[in-house]
């Protein structure tokens, strides 16, 4: 019960340095043997974990700053759980939310799908590494309802969608607030880039040579022949 009280604990932390002097030269020390038992993606946490209960560095969990994978306990769900209706492409900003509350950080780990036929997703990997150039196009966003037809059941299709549209709609802005100030005038500032689990269209371009072409998306709202002009 001490340990996870205490000791279970992962990103974003907040530590004094004097106290990350002592617990770094630990965490070095258990990030091999942990690797030995386990290649897991989660080892630098769980040696994290060891050394900060072997200095008895006693952590504070506050579980209102994140999110990350819908259903978990310990995370901020529950005030998602709170919003019944909301813009997909124009979320709001605190404090223009109160008195509904929402967690500070999302945590981008999953694969995020919504309504419930799961037409729309969100997964960092699918997003084109070239999104910052200033000829790559934006990110589709979703139908700006998808937020209040998705359900709030037990399947949390609701916790998908509110993850789903808060990052979409920023990080399209963020691209914009890129492009304005490193872009010269007429970059690309369409949304077209459908991240997708399975292309339906484009399947046959070559991600080498063809303008556009991405493994886990592909460019909708253009005819079928836009790569001839």
């Amino acid at each position: 019960k001490e340990a996870a009280k205490y000791f279970s604990v992962g990103p974003p932390l907040m530590l004094h340095i004097d106290d990350l002097a002592s617990l770094s030269v630990l965490w070095e020390k258990y990030m091999r043997p942990v690797l030995d038992q386990d290649k897991d993606i989660l080892a630098d946490m769980w040696a994290y974990c060891m050394a900060a209960a072997d200095l008895g560095l006693r952590h504070t969990i506050l579980d209102h700053y994140m999110i990350s994978t819908w259903g978990s306990h310990g995370q901020a769900f529950q005030w998602v759980d709170e919003w019944k209706e909301m813009s997909c492409n124009e979320p709001p900003n605190m404090p223009d939310a109160l008195p509904l509350k929402s967690p500070t950080f999302i945590h981008l780990a999953s694969n995020f799908k919504a309504p419930e036929s799961k037409e729309w997703m969100f997964h960092k990997g699918h997003v084109p590494p070239d999104i910052l150039s200033c000829d790559s196009p934006m990110i589709k966003e979703s139908p700006d309802d998808l937020f209040n037809i998705s359900p709030h059941d037990s399947s949390h299709r609701n916790q998908h969608a509110w993850i789903l549209c808060n990052t979409v709609s920023r990080l399209n802005k963020v691209l914009y607030m890129y492009k304005e100030k490193y872009c010269p005038k007429g970059y690309e500032s369409r949304k077209l880039v459908r991240l997708i689990q399975s292309k339906t269209k484009d399947r046959g371009c070559n991600q080498k040579t063809d303008k556009w072409c991405y493994p886990l998306a592909q460019i909708e709202d253009l005819p079928n022949d836009w790569r001839k002009y």
